[in-house]
């Protein structure tokens, strides 16, 4: 699953937004783009949102799928927000990251099942820019193709050792 979140994208409202892709065997099967129902202090809170709403879709897709389909864990989740990525998977004691705590704690649940692992995309690679900002040119049309699946190979998918 690729995520990602614009901080405060909304000029009027300030909201931030959040889009995620996710893909079965390098096809994509799901995607959710939002606007965040809470105010988010910074890019890494929003982007801790971002990662929470669109491991409830993966989170529900893989419960269903596992009845029928034998998926590998764990299953990546691919953000481009290295602060959030630590946030989510790793005990850390800090007053500023305390508003994000629910989240976090629900996230780390199944990253330590081993049911999740969260690894940084670089923003350039990341399929979900394409929900949650606009994209021009040569950027816009690589994301386009690839998720229309008229492009066979993607950067990080081609890395990872499970391709979910």
């Amino acid at each position: 699953m690729f995520v990602d979140s614009d901080f405060a994208g909304d000029h009027t409202t300030f909201f931030s937004h959040s889009g995620w892709v996710i893909l079965l065997q390098g096809n994509v099967i799901c995607v959710g783009s939002n606007k965040q129902t809470e105010l988010t202090r910074s890019s890494t809170e929003a982007e801790v949102h971002a990662i929470s709403e669109g491991t409830r879709d993966l989170l529900f897709i893989y419960q269903q799928l596992k009845e029928f389909l034998q998926i590998d864990t764990p299953m990546t989740i691919y953000a481009d927000n290295k602060a959030a990525n630590l946030i989510s998977t790793q005990e850390i004691n800090s007053r500023k990251a305390k508003y994000i705590e629910v989240e976090r704690l629900w996230l780390r649940k199944f990253v330590n099942q081993g049911t999740f692992q969260l690894t940084h995309v670089p923003t350039s690679d990341n399929l979900a820019d394409t929900l949650t900002k606009p994209l021009q040119g040569v950027k816009f049309n690589n994301f386009r193709d690839i998720l229309l699946g008229n492009s066979p190979r993607h950067p990080p998918l081609d890395r990872a050792t499970c391709d979910q």
